[in-house]
């Protein structure tokens, strides 16, 4: 069946905020990116609820079922956020988030832990955490590797989440699992687009898709880095950009020469955008972590809107 926003999570609420003639989408989830309830019911679910991965339980393990933590948690980005049967293991989870958060490490590496840390719940039958051992690590990667056959990012990432729960939120060994099926990294050449392609795929761009393509592949910059990139990250009489990368890891970049004269040209839009968005009243954009709180007035100031609002 189709997938239902539900009105709750669309519905403005406040001052608007952000430099766009649309109003914002509030999102909902603890205030997190990726909070949109998604409403629908599906039959193909996992009894864990957490994916394709189909749960292989020992005898010994088994446990009372507890019902997933709802029927589209598969579908919900930040299904972590969900609370489960188990409140000992709903404590983990925060825990958790909040050690990661501590550590400034990315949503992508919250998110990652996070449902791996649900699998690794759901795999056990919410096996209480003060019971856990390496003896179960060790019985999931297994699992992951002889009966799921996941590639070896997929292993190792997981391996990586459960090391942390176990060295930082649990407080216990971790082993050592030497002895654990690993999956082999397969080695392929990448392919690599020549510059007729390249080329080719711009004429078929429009703008503004166009010109971030151009960053892309000019700049060397991932897709999230081009995306948050803000007016004040450019010095075009330098010729440089500042780029706040993976792992809050600033570098600069030379822009190509190029594009210079598309840039000046979204530059200026961006700027007519903006003189029109504070007649109309918004509040500004977003500022990451507590800018917004120390500089109030900052989200008005020109050089914080986003480059590609």
């Amino acid at each position: 069946m189709p997938l239902q926003v539900s009105e709750a999570a669309t519905t403005p609420a406040g001052p608007k905020n952000h430099n766009s003639p649309y109003p914002p989408l509030i999102l909902r989830g603890g205030g997190e990116a990726g909070g949109v309830t998604i409403k629908g019911e599906y039959s193909n679910l996992s009894p864990t609820g957490h994916g394709d991965l189909k749960t292989s339980v020992p005898i010994a393990s088994l446990r009372t079922f507890v019902p997933p933590l709802s029927a589209c948690s598969r579908y919900n980005e930040w299904r972590y956020l969900e609370k489960s049967g188990s409140p000992a293991w709903d404590n983990i989870i925060d825990n958790l988030a909040a050690e990661i958060k501590t550590r400034h490490y990315s949503r992508k590496t919250l998110k990652a832990y996070a449902d791996w840390s649900r699998k690794f719940q759901g795999y056990l039958r919410n096996k209480p955490p003060d019971e856990l051992s390496a003896t179960d690590v060790k019985a999931y990667l297994t699992y992951l590797a002889v009966e799921c056959k996941v590639s070896a990012s997929t292993q190792n990432q997981a391996f990586n989440a459960l090391l942390f729960l176990f060295r930082h939120i649990l407080k216990k060994d971790f082993g050592n699992h030497k002895d654990i099926p690993r999956t082999k990294k397969s080695k392929y050449i990448p392919v690599v687009l020549s510059r007729k392609e390249i080329d080719a795929v711009l004429k078929h761009l429009g703008h503004p898709y166009d010109l971030a393509v151009k960053l892309l592949y000019g700049c060397g910059l991932r897709l999230f880095e081009c995306m948050t990139l803000r007016v004040k990250n450019f010095n075009f009489d330098a010729g440089i950009l500042t780029v706040h990368g993976k792992g809050s890891k600033d570098r600069t970049v030379p822009i190509p020469q190029t594009i210079m004269p598309e840039l000046t040209a979204q530059f200026e839009a961006i700027k007519k955008l903006h003189d029109e968005d504070l007649a109309m009243g918004f509040a500004g954009v977003f500022l990451d972590d507590r800018l917004e709180k120390k500089y109030p007035s900052a989200g008005k100031d020109f050089i914080w809107q986003w480059f590609f609002p």
